[in-house]
């Protein structure tokens, strides 16, 4: 063999030696970035005119005011005040505090109106990564969430699971939850939950929400970076189940008071969640 032949060799395998390091060595927010990159299966970037309605062919809106289990305030409706784009790339998610009360669908009357938005019957996926850019609201009482609830319509909640993408209330304000829900042995409802404090409070600054679904686990970031896994293993453990290898639609709402945010600060009459865009990667 020539000496040139055998630089060349040494030059080759040097190359594939760094090459098998620098992808076991890749950080995890970068191949989460990489994988991105490779473009969104199902998106909505809200780009139209100010004042109209979320895309009917993304997401259903839900109505009803009879406290939705958490003895929450709000009726939601289809009302442009309530969910309506911007005109410059945001959804606008409008809690308002109604005088004298709102008129609400199923005969109660409630204090607020809100807007609820749903992926059901649209789009259901299994297993993938799902990000939110957002902006949520300040104020006591006030409870944003982007979250998930399996589709069969033959299973209910518990069983049928839910995993919550993003979770803040007001009275906590520096606070994000991360919570996977199953049911325990007796069906009951069961939950894993992890939460992270921030430096500032939330409210402040937009933030990009994210979770990656997989068989055996769920990842949560937020601004590209990993917060927590919970795994289908310690849901085990924990004598939960797991419900979450079948298909899911997601839930874009802002609700008001209720048992977990609590009492309303009285001086609050209206609160906004922005929503920059929601994408979901395979």
């Amino acid at each position: 063999m020539t000496k040139l032949l055998r630089w060349t060799t040494f030059l080759g395998a040097a190359f594939a030696l760094v090459l098998s390091v620098a992808l076991v060595v890749v950080p995890e927010d970068v191949v989460r970035k990489a994988v991105a990159g490779s473009g969104p299966v199902w998106k909505d970037e809200f780009s139209g005119k100010s004042g109209t309605a979320p895309s009917p062919k993304r997401w259903n809106q839900e109505t009803g005011g009879k406290g939705w289990g958490n003895g929450e305030l709000q009726c939601y409706t289809q009302k442009r005040s309530n969910s309506a784009l911007d005109g410059k790339g945001h959804l606008k998610i409008v809690a308002r505090k109604v005088k004298g009360g709102h008129a609400c669908d199923g005969g109660t009357t409630n204090a607020w109106t809100s807007a609820r938005l749903s992926t059901k019957g649209l789009y259901t996926p299994t297993y993938g990564r799902v990000e939110m850019r957002a902006k949520v609201p300040k104020g006591k009482g006030t409870w944003p969430a982007f979250w998930a609830l399996g589709a069969d319509p033959d299973v209910g909640w518990p069983e049928a699971g839910e995993f919550d993408v993003l979770e803040h209330i007001g009275r906590i304000p520096k606070m994000l939850h991360f919570t996977i829900h199953g049911a325990d042995q007796n069906g009951e409802h069961a939950a894993l939950t992890r939460k992270k404090n921030l430096t500032k409070p939330v409210a402040d600054a937009w933030h990009t929400y994210g979770v990656t679904w997989t068989k055996t686990s769920f990842t949560y970031t937020l601004d590209g970076k990993r917060v927590t896994t919970i795994t289908k293993a310690e849901m085990t453990k924990a004598g939960i189940s797991w419900a979450f290898d079948s298909p899911f639609y997601f839930i874009l709402n802002l609700s008001i008071g209720g048992t977990w945010p609590g009492a309303v600060d009285p001086g609050l009459t209206s609160a906004t969640l922005l929503v920059d865009w929601v994408r979901v990667y395979g």
